[in-house]
């Protein structure tokens, strides 16, 4: 089978015009980083950590180095892995001090007798495993202060919903997902979303497939919607029509129209689709590479081959 890889970049309004190229870059070397890796000989596994990392690193993006501020200036991180083969997960909620947090999901998973790790106890753990450690000083960019206190300003509902993702399988179709969130703006101290949630903000299943969701956290939790999206895909639906019914059944029932998600199934086929403003994310298949950063209200359908580079729905119709 020929390794594949998709990852999202997070939903919700509209990116500004100055960040859009940037953010797409980004995004295509983070799934050049994970399809290269698969391609030497390395796991799905292997792949999504990579790919999720590249994203942490970027100040673009919510998570890692870009995450997003609470209440009281303090940033708190969530992230989940997840190998398809056995089910084996790792997670880890509310850990500070951590440039990585994709990287201590897979230790939780692999160096402990446990599935997910919280606050101070995962902050030691990250200690304990020798990760880099990093000052909340360095996630208090002027971009990242402005936005809080615009936020507490205005009272507004919290924002930030540019969560990041990957899903991948490898030659001997293993699939392997990666989920990392910086939460949103001006949340309180100790609040946990979806991320970190199995089967909500990931999920893997080699006799499925698999999925990393982004959008309102406290949502998609009420509807474990990357389970949700699977359960639909065992029942014979296709991943295009999976994705569609849950994510209908989310906004239907709590009333959000901030969700989206990316999902590889068994046999290599890749899917995408949202229902917020903006989804950003690209693929790469062998040496064939999808990337998009979705616009305005138009929902970009994708299906392998099925859209051209730069291709958007509106576009063909037209």
């Amino acid at each position: 089978m020929d390794p594949a890889i998709i990852v999202h970049g997070g939903c919700g309004y509209i990116t500004p015009d100055d960040e859009k190229l940037l953010k797409e870059e980004c995004l295509k070397a983070s799934v050049i980083a994970g399809l290269k890796l698969m391609e030497e000989g390395g796991s799905s596994l292997d792949a999504v950590e990579v790919a999720v990392t590249v994203l942490e690193d970027s100040p673009l993006f919510n998570a890692g180095v870009g995450s997003a501020l609470r209440s009281d200036c303090s940033v708190e991180m969530d992230a989940l892995i997840m190998h398809g083969k056995d089910l084996k997960v790792g997670s880890v909620a509310a850990v500070k001090g951590v440039k990585n947090p994709v990287k201590l999901a897979r230790l939780v998973m692999e160096k402990s007798e446990h599935v997910q790790l919280c606050g101070v106890g995962a902050s030691n753990f990250s200690q304990k495993m020798g990760l880099e450690k990093v000052s909340d000083e360095v996630f208090k960019t002027p971009k990242q202060i402005r936005s809080l206190e615009k936020c507490l300003a205005i009272k507004s509902k919290q924002g930030g919903c540019d969560t990041v993702g990957a899903v991948a399988i490898d030659t001997n179709g293993c699939i392997a997902c990666g989920t990392s969130t910086g939460g949103i703006i001006g949340a309180l101290p100790g609040r946990v979303g979806d991320v970190p949630q199995i089967g909500s903000g990931g999920y893997a299943d080699n006799s499925i497939g698999g999925v990393s969701t982004t959008g309102s956290g406290e949502d998609i939790a009420r509807v474990v919607l990357a389970r949700l999206i699977l359960f639909h895909m065992e029942q014979g639906h296709t991943i295009q029509k999976s994705l569609e019914k849950s994510l209908h059944y989310m906004k239907e029932k709590t009333g959000t129209i901030i969700g989206g998600a990316i999902v590889i199934d068994k046999n290599g086929e890749i899917g995408m689709d949202f229902i917020s403003p903006e989804m950003s994310w690209a693929s790469l298949r062998a040496k064939i590479h999808w990337g998009m950063l979705a616009t305005a209200k138009w929902r970009i359908r994708f299906l392998k081959g099925a859209l051209k580079f730069g291709e958007s729905r509106r576009q063909v119709e037209h």
